[in-house]
């Protein structure tokens, strides 16, 4: 097997050449729309130009198109999502009175397993031991 030559880089340093060559295909205009328009993830992109996510990223920065944060675009911290809607009443009335999990409330709420944790903590709610429930009837 014959060694590899080094990838070339051109004048911005530590630039590769061919991440250039791959970014050349995603254009700036289609990168936008699908990222900040249609609020796609960096991997469902990568899925539909079928490029790997590392090129989207790399795309991203090349064309200085700055990063969602993840909380900002999740139902549990937008205004108006289920954070405000984990109050002390509700998460008595799930939690305590009606025994369901942490993970059932999750699902209901359509939030993480650690928001709702969060919010127990938070309500000074006290968390049952692991497993299985014992639920009265």
């Amino acid at each position: 097997m014959l060694p590899q030559a080094p990838p070339q880089l051109n004048e911005h340093v530590g630039v590769n050449v061919n991440a250039r060559k791959r970014m050349a295909k995603i254009d700036e205009a289609t990168l936008y729309r699908l990222y900040v328009e249609e609020q796609q993830s960096i991997r469902s992109i990568a899925v539909t130009l079928r490029v790997a996510p590392r090129t989207v990223h790399d795309a991203m920065i090349h064309y200085r198109i700055p990063r969602r944060q993840k909380w900002r675009h999740h139902p549990a911290t937008s205004p108006g999502g289920a954070r405000e809607a984990l109050d002390a009443p509700l998460l008595q009335r799930l939690y305590v009175a009606e025994q369901r999990s942490i993970r059932e409330i999750a699902t209901i709420m359509e939030v993480y397993p650690s928001v709702v944790y969060n919010a127990l903590v938070r309500w000074d709610i006290p968390r049952r031991k692991r497993g299985p429930c014992q639920r009265s009837t």
